[in-house]
């Protein structure tokens, strides 16, 4: 007669398989905004970007138009720049990459200024 073995001399089989990590857009909340411009801001607890492109101009003053804000963990943050100094490189030497002086100045502005809502 055969003896029957217990469960504590069966030993699990490992599984060596490697799982895939995709990206899925969430379709009901998933957004784009092209920004020629970014104000980034920090709070005790997160970083936030404001997202621009247009300036309008006013007989006083000129309007900077925030069309979003993404705010990021700081972790997240640090990955951003990470990903964004990788990007870069791939326009170097490029006329678009070239920030002009009027656009760090209108930033520099901005960064002082009031929001107005």
């Amino acid at each position: 007669m055969a003896t029957k073995k217990s469960s504590a001399d069966v030993k699990p089989v490992e599984s060596k398989v490697e799982k895939k990590c995709v990206r899925g857009r969430n379709p009901h909340e998933f957004f784009k905004t092209y920004a020629t411009n970014v104000i980034v801001d920090a709070t005790d607890l997160d970083i936030r970007l404001s997202l621009m492109n247009e300036v309008l101009e006013g007989s006083k003053q000129k309007i900077a138009v925030c069309d979003g804000m993404v705010i990021l963990h700081p972790q997240a943050a640090k990955l951003l720049v990470e990903q964004l100094n990788e990007a870069l490189k791939s326009f170097d030497g490029m006329d678009v990459a070239k920030v002009s002086e009027s656009r760090r100045e209108l930033v520099k502005i901005l960064k002082k200024g009031n929001i107005v809502e």
